[in-house]
């Protein structure tokens, strides 16, 4: 098929794939995990979305939806303030096990750890408490209105075949509740899966069969890829050649809001440190042209 060039962001289509047996993307980066409750990098989050899901997603018109979440609700009981969610029934992982409230027990263990890059997020939960398989609490100190953003922030973990298979077996092979199911990966050059036909959520079914994802750092090589047919589609297409792509016959650009947010950070509490110097910081301050980043 000859197919589409997305600047700056691909994953967002992915369920929606054209009629074809087997779609083939090209990445200009790979991630650093696959495997949710350690996921460090945002070109993470391409991949770990693949297999992984979260009580609360997001849809095109970026209205926040319930996913794996049937329902929820927040209230006050006494001093705590506790959210209490209840799942969709019937839920299944990519090795057959049923989704319950004790995989998200689980993975609220794992996320909040200090290892974890979503530790903070929980900065304000004390504690998971599961009724039934199908019913849990989180019970906080106080309120965050930050959780709702975040998807109710917890991951669909599970929990009996992570405990089999041990932390680097989830890693070489994610099992999660997502539309696709791994099936190989090569790193630094491929990661093929395939439609999870179990998948609990029709509409929201790839169409295609079959999706291999090459890695293809190089702009050049990447475009290249996608010029000569041996890619259908690719992600970060060079904004000076968003235009000439638009232009050719049967392909279609596509350029969306990044969810990415890139900051400088600085060592501004260590009294040792330049940085601990107000006048320093408004230096680097003033030396960056932000005008030219806006343009």
């Amino acid at each position: 098929m000859r197919g589409i060039a997305t600047a700056p962001l691909l994953a967002c289509l992915l369920a929606s794939a054209a009629h074809a047996e087997e779609i083939v993307v090209a990445f200009g980066a790979e991630p650093t995990q696959v495997e949710p409750t350690r996921a460090t990098a945002g070109v993470d989050a391409y991949f770990v979305s693949l297999f992984y899901e979260q009580l609360l997603n997001v849809d095109p018109d970026l209205a926040r939806v319930n996913w794996l979440a049937e329902s929820w609700s927040f209230e006050r009981t006494g001093a705590d303030h506790v959210l209490s969610v209840k799942l969709r029934e019937g839920v299944k992982f990519h090795n057959g096990d049923t989704l319950s409230a004790h995989d998200f027990r689980f993975a609220y263990e794992r996320q909040r750890d200090p290892m974890s890059r979503a530790a903070g997020r929980f900065r304000y939960v004390r504690d998971l408490v599961v009724h039934d398989d199908r019913r849990f609490d989180i019970v906080f100190d106080e309120p965050d209105a930050a959780f709702v953003p975040w998807n109710l922030a917890l991951w669909a973990v599970p929990r009996r075949h992570f405990e089999a298979v041990g932390e680097v077996g989830m890693q070489t092979h994610p099992v999660g509740t997502g539309p696709w199911k791994f099936v190989s990966r090569k790193p630094r050059e491929e990661l093929v899966v395939e439609r999870f036909e179990d998948y609990w959520n029709a509409a929201a079914t790839p169409r295609a069969k079959r999706l291999v994802i090459k890695i293809i750092p190089e702009d050049t090589t990447r475009v290249a890829a996608f010029k000569t047919g041996e890619v259908d589609w690719i992600d970060a297409v060079p904004p000076a050649q968003v235009e000439d792509f638009g232009r050719m016959p049967g392909v279609r650009t596509v350029s969306l809001p990044g969810p990415n947010n890139l900051y400088l950070g600085m060592n501004a509490t260590d009294p040792r440190h330049p940085l601990a110097d107000v006048r320093v910081r408004r230096a680097v301050a003033h030396a960056i042209d932000t005008g030219a980043i806006v343009e």
